[in-house]
């Protein structure tokens, strides 16, 4: 026993006299990504018929604009969002030109510390194609990645994490 005690005093000794352990960074999580398609039903009986995924959502939230998503059965948490260009909220989603159907996805990554991770990325160098955006169920940017692919970064409101825990 007292062998032990003394193996561990020079590794505690060294932790002190190194200072304290650097915090991680904030965590991301890949949750969703958006696919751009000409027809929401038409797309959604593609996925759904080829693919064997399921329609979770499908909706008009606010006159011009639908909201459709889709998931696996086996991972029920990520979903695929169907995105029809000029159908979206952000200034770059409106200005989507229907040409870029089939070259364009943004894959959709969610944090716990938006603001961490956005200051993280902007001291990198990362271009970003909008300005931060907030809507009643997240904050979010968009950013390209080294080869100009598409990334929204996000955090969802509490409000919209307490609903997802229900749906559970």
């Amino acid at each position: 026993m007292s062998k032990v005690k003394w193996f561990l005093l020079p590794l505690l000794a060294a932790t002190f006299v190194c200072g304290q352990v650097t915090p991680k960074p904030p965590a991301v999580k890949l949750v969703s990504v958006t696919i751009l398609v000409k027809d929401y039903d038409e797309a959604a009986k593609w996925f759904s018929d080829n693919l064997g995924l399921q329609v979770r959502d499908n909706k008009n939230t606010a006159p011009g604009r639908r909201w459709v998503t889709m998931y696996s059965p086996e991972d029920p948490n990520f979903r695929i969002i169907l995105h029809k260009p000029g159908n979206g909220y952000m200034e770059l989603d409106k200005n989507l030109s229907p040409d870029r159907i089939g070259k364009e996805t943004y894959w959709i990554l969610q944090t716990t510390d938006f603001d961490a991770v956005l200051k993280r990325l902007k001291e990198a160098g990362v271009h970003f194609r909008s300005e931060v955006h907030t809507e009643r169920w997240a904050k979010e940017v968009v950013f390209e990645d080294l080869y100009g692919n598409l990334w929204v970064l996000q955090q969802a409101t509490r409000a919209n994490e307490l609903s997802r825990s229900r749906r559970r």
